[in-house]
């Protein structure tokens, strides 16, 4: 299945994966300036049915964020990454590869739209993968990094260990 939206004169396409029951926009370089990233929700997470019309505002809330928004919210992530990353791999990295250790942005997942007197705020994760910036081969896991946000604020942070 597809969904297809047009959201400020860009069209998105969101293809239906039924066996993760999930829809995305695979590696989209017109969510957030200068990123290619994926764009997916879960219907397990969401828990109900979508209401594509609060998947456009969230689309556009996207576009309209200013470039230096996007950067301080991924540096304000890759913060956080870095002190659950070192804390989890406390004995097993060293220090050189710790402090070497970045969080690349790879997606977002959707989760819902809570209405608020001064407007519409929105709840997503970002994704992230880590990787070693002195040595981009060295292997430091696969799994995903996740930071939750509520529009712009940060307030957690966990991995799929």
């Amino acid at each position: 299945m597809k969904k297809k939206l047009i959201v400020n004169n860009t069209n998105y396409t969101f293809l239906y994966t039924e066996d993760a029951n999930l829809w995305v926009i695979a590696e989209s370089t017109n969510l957030l300036s200068g990123y290619k990233i994926d764009l997916e929700i879960d219907l397990k997470l969401l828990g109900k049915d979508i209401n594509w019309n609060e998947v456009s505002d969230f689309i556009f809330y996207l576009q309209r964020r200013t470039d230096k928004t996007n950067k301080d919210v991924i540096t304000k992530s890759n913060i956080a990454l870095k002190g659950l990353f070192n804390s989890i791999y406390i004995d097993s990295f060293t220090e050189q590869v710790k402090s070497n250790i970045e969080f690349k942005l790879s997606g977002i997942n959707y989760k819902k739209t809570i209405s608020t007197r001064l407007g519409n705020k929105y709840e997503y994760d970002l994704f992230f993968f880590p990787y070693n910036a002195k040595d981009k081969h060295m292997d430091i896991g696969t799994f995903t990094w996740n930071v939750k946000m509520r529009g712009n604020v940060l307030y957690g942070v966990n991995c799929d260990i």
